[in-house]
């Protein structure tokens, strides 16, 4: 995983005070928080391969030719500690569990989310964090459980997976923060 502190995070916070002058209510996320990201990579001399338009189902971007990496908002849960992300559309493999956890553990991609830590707050508050695709692996076939419209497991690393079947099998995952590394807190006034 690429290192995104301090120099790179101190870009995305200026580009985020950027994106909040033109938008004041409005969080970054989807396209615009990866162009914000971009941005911020290149401005710190990372050479970085993006299309935004390319649906690529194993990165948003790569830098510096060899770390593929996705790039995703997400909401913070106080309660239990965690961060809820969620990844591509499954639907391709026809609801069958064994190709789609084969899939899931193949994953060769690190991901950037940048979220918000204070839902109730008036400003906007980010947090940048990086997820290691390590984390997101350890996933067992045969563990899937049915619960109403989707099928959830617990990996060995404590993350929790939903495939979200009525959303194209969509998957979403809840990591505890001990998990992750936390770049930098961000107020944007």
């Amino acid at each position: 995983m690429i290192n995104l502190y301090p120099k790179v995070t101190k870009s995305i916070k200026k580009n985020l005070e950027i994106h909040h002058q033109l938008y004041k209510k409005i969080r970054c996320k989807a396209e615009y928080l990866e162009e914000l990201i971009v941005s911020s990579l290149r401005s710190n001399s990372f050479v970085v391969d993006w299309d935004p338009a390319s649906h690529d189902k194993e990165k948003d971007i790569t830098v510096n030719s060899s770390d593929n990496i996705q790039i995703k908002s997400g909401t913070f849960q106080k309660k239990s500690n965690t961060i809820t992300i969620s990844g591509h559309r499954l639907g391709r493999f026809e609801g069958d569990l064994k190709k789609i956890t084969e899939y899931l553990n193949s994953s060769l991609s690190d991901t950037i989310s940048v979220f918000n830590p204070n839902k109730k707050s008036d400003k906007h508050h980010y947090t940048v964090a990086s997820i290691s695709k390590e984390i997101l692996k350890g996933l067992k076939h045969d563990k899937w459980k049915k619960e109403k419209t989707s099928y959830t497991q617990t990996n060995i690393h404590g993350v929790q997976f939903s495939l979200r079947v009525s959303m194209s099998w969509q998957i979403w995952w809840v990591i505890p923060i001990k998990l992750i590394k936390l770049e930098e807190k961000l107020l944007i006034e």
